[in-house]
């Protein structure tokens, strides 16, 4: 199979739109092996009762059932794709479930809108997200100062001995994300908003990572990553 994400290319959301088009009615199948990291991230997150967090590409709402108990009935979670076709299995979950406090919106991350401001953010397994500066610069400017904020996915390993599982996690991660760009360190783009981002476990012998950083304030920092195109 030839890899289509490329290392140093842009993330490209019209391409990442029709993959997941194609992928969304197998995508919870294909994801049975991450739903610990999963539950991991929303633990970090600590959420409080009456909070609201926002779960960024939040796909076919994995995790938003288990935010909405966090936060309780007075807390609201927002889950953001745009993806049309994820988003319409995330639908379906909430609606089999007595959660009444989730909210979805459908659009591009660097163009969606919302009212209300997060006191926590999701990034979970949301490579492309991460890698666009205007995406990250929408959504930080709808969180509040001291967020907390939680970012899961995969990884590349710094060690000379790791390049066949590296070639693996391209390979793998191709169906997933548009780019390889900052897979090093995906975390990295965060630390303009969150300047003591850290990772704080790492999963699948270091190929998955957790990182842990609260949101500074700061939008008005300049960033020297592509928007997505």
């Amino acid at each position: 199979m030839t890899v289509r994400s490329g290392f140093d290319a842009h993330p490209n959301r019209y391409r990442s739109v029709s993959d997941y088009r194609d992928l969304a009615s197998t995508y919870d199948a294909s994801c049975r092996r991450i739903g610990y990291i999963r539950s991991a991230a929303v633990n970090a997150l600590v959420l409080q009762p009456g909070q609201t967090v926002f779960d960024v590409a939040c796909g076919t709402g994995a995790t938003l059932l288990e935010l909405a108990c966090r936060v309780g009935p007075r807390g609201r979670v927002i889950g953001i794709d745009h993806s049309p076709e994820m988003a319409a299995i995330a639908r379906q979950r909430i609606a089999a479930s007595d959660a009444r406090n989730i909210e979805l919106v459908v659009g591009p991350v660097d163009a969606v809108r919302i009212t209300d401001h997060a006191d926590a953010l999701l990034f979970c397994f949301a490579h492309d997200v991460l890698q666009s500066a205007a995406s990250l610069k929408n959504i930080f400017s709808m969180v509040r100062h001291d967020a907390r904020v939680i970012t899961v996915g995969a990884k590349l390993i710094d060690r000379w001995w790791a390049f066949p599982l590296n070639n693996w996690i391209r390979w793998r991660g191709q169906r997933y994300r548009t780019t390889d760009r900052g897979l090093a360190r995906p975390w990295e783009p965060l630390r303009d908003y969150c300047p003591g981002i850290r990772v704080i476990e790492t999963f699948h012998l270091g190929t998955s990572y957790l990182a842990e950083g609260v949101f500074s304030g700061n939008i008005s920092a300049h960033s020297r990553m592509p928007h997505i195109t």
